[in-house]
């Protein structure tokens, strides 16, 4: 497969030389990873998007809308109604937890024209687009575990990678969530929130529980809870799978059920307050240098030049 490799990167890098990069009025941010599978992109760009608001900044968030299941022809906005059909479960996620306008569409430069010509946005930042070459992007912060994530360094079929290790000579911010004192850190809470009623219990509470999870990386997650609930049974779904008829019901046989803020997302609709639906709350602490150095950057309306880039 490693021949396949080459040529996918020589691909990537003249698809990234030959593309006519779009401008955008508004301050633009991509947030990606160059690998397969989870980094932490949505809890960071919910971080993110919360840092900006408070400074008072006006955030719009665009996304490709992976798995949604629209199948229309252009972009899907939306403020106040956060659907995962339409947005996929990562745009509904930040949506819910930032309160602020979201776009989704597999041409990120036609979502964020959609998404302008209905709210006005100081700040736009795009969830996992440094593969997208058409925008002109000010400032790209690619999340990169290169202790575990690196594997042969080749590009897909034949390694990890969606692009080649040659590009992140052009991100502005790499942040090393793999370190021995990582970028940030996800951290979860011995309790969970009842997702309808809001209610919060601690996970000890539970005799036993049944723990559902659609992620890239569960195994930190089902550690957790273990260590809180001994009697555990985990049922792991395919990462940003949509719910079936045939889950909802496997779910309501069960009892003391937990699934993370990402699961419920897409299944929040299924459940009422008589039914035994808890969610695992997650937060991220971000090392403080690189939270004051990354704002302080967006502040000033600028990017690093290439040779003065911010590694962490």
């Amino acid at each position: 497969m490693l021949p396949v490799s080459f040529l996918v990167q020589i691909f990537v890098r003249m698809k990234c030389f030959m593309t006519d990069k779009k401008k955008l009025k508004p301050y633009t941010i991509v947030v990606g990873n160059p690998n397969i599978g989870g980094s932490g992109k949505t809890p960071f760009v919910i971080w993110l998007v919360k840092s900006l608001q408070q400074k008072g900044k006006k955030v719009g968030v665009i996304t490709r809308g992976y798995k949604r299941l629209s199948l229309m022809k252009k972009p899907y906005v939306s403020e106040k109604s956060y659907n995962p059909y339409w947005l996929g479960d990562e745009g509904a996620l930040i949506g819910e937890h930032c309160q602020c306008p979201v776009a989704a569409y597999s041409d990120r430069y036609q979502a964020a024209v959609a998404l302008l010509q209905s709210y006005k946005c100081d700040i736009l930042i795009f969830d996992d687009g440094l593969q997208y070459s058409g925008i002109e992007f000010s400032l790209k912060i690619c999340l990169f575990d290169f202790k575990n994530a690196l594997g042969n360094g080749f590009t897909i079929p034949g390694g990890p990678l969606r692009s080649p290790l040659s590009t992140l000579e052009h991100m502005d911010f790499i942040l090393n969530t793999g370190a021995q004192v990582p970028a940030f850190e996800k951290v979860n809470y011995p309790f969970v929130y009842h997702g309808v009623s809001k209610e919060e219990k601690m996970i000890s509470s539970f005799s036993q529980c049944t723990l559902i999870l659609g992620l890239a990386h569960p195994e930190t997650v089902i550690s957790f809870v273990k260590k809180h609930c001994i009697h555990l049974e985990s049922v792991l779904l395919p990462d940003h799978e949509l719910c079936s008829p045939e889950l909802i019901e496997e779910i309501l046989k069960k009892s003391s059920v937990i699934m993370t803020e990402k699961d419920w997302i897409k299944l929040k609709n299924y459940f009422t307050l008589d039914d035994d639906i808890w969610v695992l709350p997650l937060t991220l602490n971000v090392n403080k240098d690189i939270a004051a150095s990354l704002l302080k950057t967006i502040r000033k309306g600028s990017h690093r030049e290439i040779l003065e880039r911010t590694f962490f």
